[in-house]
Formats: C-alpha cells, structure tokens, sequence
C-alpha cells in the first residue's frame, strides 16, 4: 500500500538529490511496531492454566477493539505459533483462495524453519521475533523500497541496516525497545 507514495516521494527528491536514506528497518531492529506488542503481552499468559487462557480470550474477544481481537485470536496458539502468526500480513484463508495449499505449507514451514534458526542462535523471544522479521518482513519492504527508488532514478540507502547497528540493537534488552 505504500508504494505509490515512496515512488512519488522518490520522484520528488530525484529533482533535488540522486541518493536518499531511509528509515527502512529501523522499525524491525528496535522493535517500532505496535504489532510487536501482541507477544510481549501473551509471552506470560503462555503459562497459565488451559482454563485461563480460554477465560482471557473470551474476555478479549468481547471487545469490538481490532488489537484486543487479534490478543484474543492469538491465547489459544502456541507462542511459536503466536511469532509466526504476527509477522504474517496476509491471512492464511486468503492464500488458501488464491494458490494451492502445498504453496502455503511451504510458506508456513520456511517460516519455522526460520523461527528455529534463531532460537538456535538467541536465546529471547523477542530476538526470535525480531530475527523472523529481518528475514521474512524487511526482505519484503527492502524489495519494494527498491523498486520505487529505482524507478524514480534515485538511489535509496538503509542506514539503520549497517550491521554494526543490527548487531548492537539486538543485543538491547526489549524494554528499552518497546513498552506498553
């Protein structure tokens, strides 16, 4: 949805620059996003009882707020699954409409695959979640930023994206990142 924007911007700025940096993954190494709150805030309903979570997600469902239904939504999943589920855009049942289900078993099971790797190499869940973004979100709006910029005859740099400062971010602990 943004990429008529960033193409008009781009086109703007082509008249005054040849090169632009962006704020392009910043947002997914600081964890900017208020999406990113939805498993700071069931990480510790992961170990109530069954009965519990049930309770909470009906009490969260009753509300007609959309962040509250996606927090009710997500109580019954495992948190692999929660991590997963909230870097996704596009909802499975809509995939399912458009390709073959073999396409969205592949999609699911990258992701895992990806997930695991970063369990594999952090040990906090919010730098799994934020290592699942970097390889599966940001290609995407890397992609597409790309494009626009290309397309526009300028050139568009990530510096937040400079590995010194990924490698820094994740060291941070997540509640300089993000609060509620």
């Amino acid at each position: 949805p943004n990429s008529v924007q960033i193409y008009k911007i781009s086109r703007y700025a082509r008249q005054l620059v040849t090169v632009l940096l962006t704020g392009e993954g910043a947002d997914e190494i600081f964890a900017g996003y208020p999406r990113y709150k939805i498993p700071k805030i069931l990480h510790p309903l992961q170990r109530m009882p069954q009965l519990m979570k049930e309770a909470s997600a009906s009490l969260l469902g009753l509300s007609s707020n959309h962040r509250f239904q996606q927090l009710s939504a997500a109580t019954t999943l495992s948190f692999d699954d929660v991590l997963i589920k909230n870097s996704k855009f596009v909802d499975d049942s809509l995939i399912k409409l458009l390709l073959k289900d073999t396409l969205l078993q592949d999609t699911t099971s990258t992701r895992k695959k990806i997930l695991n790797e970063a369990k594999s190499r952090f040990e906090n869940w919010h730098q799994h979640l934020l290592y699942l973004e970097l390889k599966t979100y940001l290609v995407s709006i890397l992609q597409r930023m790309d494009k626009m910029t290309m397309a526009a005859e300028v050139e568009g740099r990530v510096p937040f994206l400079d590995h010194t400062i990924v490698e820094w971010a994740s060291t941070l602990p997540l509640n300089l990142k993000m609060s509620l």
